[in-house]
């Protein structure tokens, strides 16, 4: 069975990419994931041999063809992100253009071009990659510049990597997690088996800390932490280690500061791999973590989620297109996954029901749990049952099915600037050549 290990840390600057390259170094058959992917670095140390490229496309883009362009303006006023550029003047007439950069792909502009002169496109956000190392495969990605949906990116990564290691009989995944608490370290998080958490004793260390711990025991993952250059002030590393075994996450163990690091780093080497004093402490976090941590896997998550739950994440149901079906949807969440439904109706009754993802294995359960409970079900039930959970649902017509599945947002939870104008419709503009 493979495990997953992920290294996080609530801030930038912990020392984390430095554990997880040496924990790489002494794993030997490990399978690598790179999935801080907004300032990917773990490559800088295992000095990867890239095998393998591929795009990464994700959202959507407008793109105004000129040609079919009339030239009047109402994209400009109806776009709200100032994505629109008025470029002047083309053989007398005033040319729009869209900024790659506001564009949020949200597709107004199309809906109300007159001309139906604008395309949505789907966009490139970045680049993922397979390559060789010294201690294994490694699979790795970035972001590109403004790009969006960081955490979908995650998710492919981590998709790869166990596509790898089952492929190669690896029983060992490290996973280089990116700091803070949002999308991208929510989807290095879902579905691990254990995380280290990587601090350092300073006051925001210690704030930011208690916010990824807060997060990595919300999921019911094991979690251990380990406080990297504890000698800088060993009063505060206390503090921190006294938090954290309160919170329920395992104290691994400290880390001096050494100037070691820096040199091993400068060679392309980790710290592991040259003698010095915190290549010592960093073998003994690696001894207790895979001697006393291994155990605290097999039972600490399992407790968390339902056994039921676990089962739909490891085996999803209905997973994939039927052949024959009465209605489709496709939406995107708030975190960038896509979701894909499939019903099939007869006589008011849902016979089929089928879901695609490309979200984490949460994601993947929850979906196959939704289409078995829908089998059967007529779609008076169904559209009772989805307007109790967070799921919107519009009417059913066979052939022109409608199910519409959107992520519904309270306007009593948006601020008060933003419920004037949630669906206000745009201010116009002038336009002047």
């Amino acid at each position: 069975m493979v495990k997953e290990i992920v290294v996080i840390s609530g801030k930038g600057g912990t020392g984390k990419t430095s554990l997880t390259a040496a924990f790489a170094v002494l794993a030997q058959r490990a399978v690598i994931a790179d999935c801080d992917v907004d300032e990917a670095d773990l490559h800088l140390i295992l000095s990867p041999d890239v095998r393998e490229r591929h795009e990464f496309r994700s959202g959507q883009e407008a793109m105004i063809r000129a040609a079919d362009c009339i030239g009047c303006g109402a994209c400009l006023a109806w776009c709200r992100f100032d994505a629109i550029r008025m470029n002047g003047q083309v053989a007398g007439e005033t040319a729009f253009s869209v900024d790659p950069i506001a564009c949020e792909g949200c597709g107004v502009c199309v809906r109300f071009c007159p001309a139906k002169a604008i395309d949505l496109s789907e966009r490139r956000c970045g680049e993922w990659t397979v390559s060789e190392t010294r201690c294994g495969p490694m699979i790795h990605a970035r972001l590109g510049p403004a790009a969006e949906n960081s955490g979908k990116l995650v998710s492919l990564v981590r998709r790869e990597a166990r596509r790898i290691a089952g492929r190669q009989d690896r029983s060992l995944i490290l996973v280089d997690g990116p700091p803070g608490i949002g999308c991208p370290v929510i989807a290095s998080l879902t579905g691990a088996d254990s995380v280290l958490l990587v601090t350092e004793p300073t006051l925001s260390g210690e704030h930011d800390l208690k916010r990824v711990l807060e997060l990595a025991l919300h999921f019911g993952i094991p979690a251990a932490v380990s406080v990297n250059k504890w000698d800088l002030s060993p009063e505060i590393t206390e503090r921190i280690e006294i938090k954290a075994r309160q919170a329920g996450a395992r104290v691994l163990g400290r880390v001096r500061y050494d100037e070691g690091v820096t040199q091993a780093q400068m060679q392309a080497r980790a710290v592991v791999e040259i003698d010095t004093a915190a290549a010592h402490d960093v073998l003994y976090l690696w001894h207790e973590g895979s001697t006393s941590l291994g155990r605290e896997m097999e039972t600490s998550a399992d407790s968390f989620y339902s056994p039921n739950l676990r089962d739909h994440a490891l085996h999803p149901r209905n997973m994939g297109p039927p052949a024959d079906f009465t209605g489709h949807a496709r939406t995107t969440g708030p975190c960038g996954d896509t979701l894909e439904f499939w019903l099939g109706v007869r006589n008011g009754t849902v016979e089929k029901a089928a879901f695609t993802t490309d979200g984490c294995a949460f994601s993947h359960a929850y979906d196959s749990v939704a289409t078995c409970l829908a089998e059967g079900k007529s779609i008076a039930q169904v559209a009772s049952w989805l307007r109790r959970t967070s799921w919107k649902f519009s009417t059913v017509c066979p052939k022109s099915m409608s199910i519409a599945p959107s992520w519904r947002q309270p306007r009593s939870g948006l601020p008060v600037s933003m419920r004037k104008r949630h669906h206000q419709r745009p201010r116009g503009r002038s336009l002047r050549p």
